[in-house]
């Protein structure tokens, strides 16, 4: 079609990542057992600071094989992003509930951010 791009299809997840990606994957990896963190924490965790959306792709990306805990990861508010009558919406309800974590009307109770950082990082943030 005249006046449309194309976008290039996304590099498949066996593809080695780029650094932001790898610093978005070890960000996740090291969420605790029920605790919740935005796509926004991530991405500033990751040294990314406004980039929830690479947070959103690069676990997209992730292969299966690093096991990640996607399901820690909510949207601002602690909203679960995805649709709410779709699978992995309660996927991630299941596997939020299954760790403590209460899920109302597909919201999460966020932790303070000291608190996170503390549980994350060391009190220190070291």
């Amino acid at each position: 079609m005249a006046g449309r791009c194309k976008r290039s299809p996304v590099a498949p997840a066996a593809a080695a990542p780029d650094e932001r990606v790898a610093a978005i994957w070890r960000v996740v990896a090291a969420v605790p057992r029920g605790t919740v963190v935005t796509y926004g924490g991530v991405a500033t965790r990751a040294g990314l600071p406004g980039r929830a959306r690479l947070v959103g792709r690069a676990l997209k990306l992730a292969p299966d094989t690093l096991a990640l805990p996607w399901h820690r990861v909510v949207a601002a508010g602690g909203r679960i992003a995805l649709p709410p009558r779709s699978a992995a919406f309660r996927e991630q309800r299941r596997r939020l509930a299954a760790e403590g974590v209460a899920v109302v009307r597909g919201r999460v109770r966020l932790p303070q951010a000291a608190d996170l950082d503390a549980l994350l990082w060391g009190a220190d943030g070291c």
